[in-house]
């Protein structure tokens, strides 16, 4: 059977909506080009602050889960985690022991302010990552101050002395690390061995006069901290 021929009047009524569809789509595309370009970096913007919102609900980002010192004064933690998908378990325990005023800073810029030297006693398994710290301390008056310096035992004769700002760990022995790209904690190449069980730090701290140390806090990726209270306080 054969098809019937197309009406000349629907043909050119067909024509005519396409010739009046085409202005205005193009001017539709006109006015909103702007917009459309954006629509793009718009989408990835939402899905960048959908990502940043769980970073900020889900991941923890400031030193807020305190482990205090137990009956025997040291104070332990015990966590496992997986920074940048790389698992950790990290397992140290520290206390405070011993605390000495070194007397007035020697510096004209810093009237009013002396120093505090702190021995900090480390024990942990020598696989256990604990190469980046941070180190905070809390006065007596309530604020925080951060050390001058962190370094070796029997390194902290005075503000003269060498130091390797902020380490918890020996410099030659330090332990696993880890980074982008790690599947696991790694040993440097370079050191001198594995990290010994045991091990002492010493932080230099200048406080205002007629202020003492309080305690010390020690943390690595948050929320977990140790709290370490200072002889005497």
């Amino acid at each position: 059977m054969s098809r019937a021929a197309p009406s000349p009047v629907g043909t050119a009524e067909a024509s005519g909506r396409r010739r009046l569809l085409a202005p205005l789509a193009q001017s539709f595309l006109r006015r909103n080009r702007t917009g459309l370009i954006l629509l793009g970096p718009a989408l990835l913007l939402a899905l960048g602050t959908a990502a940043m919102q769980y970073q900020s609900v889900y991941l923890p980002t400031t030193m807020s889960a305190p482990h205090t010192a137990e009956a025997d004064g040291w104070s332990r933690l015990d966590v496992q985690i997986a920074p940048s998908g790389v698992p950790v378990h990290r397992v140290v325990a520290a206390r405070i022991a011993a605390k000495e005023d070194l007397g007035p800073v020697q510096d004209v810029s810093q009237p009013g302010t002396h120093i505090v030297r702190l021995e900090v006693a480390f024990e942990a398994p020598s696989a256990s990552p604990l190469v980046s710290c941070s180190w905070r301390i809390l006065g007596t008056d309530g604020d925080r101050y951060t050390p001058l310096a962190v370094g070796e035992e029997g390194g902290g004769e005075g503000e003269g002395a060498a130091f390797d700002q902020g380490s918890c760990v020996p410099a030659a022995t330090p332990g696993p690390s880890y980074g982008f790209g790690d599947d696991a904690p790694v040993e440097d190449p370079s050191a001198a061995g594995p990290r010994p069980p045991t091990w002492t730090r010493v932080a230099l701290v200048s406080v205002p006069d007629g202020v003492d140390v309080d305690s010390v806090q020690i943390g690595w990726e948050p929320p977990d901290y140790l709290e370490l209270p200072a002889p005497g306080a």
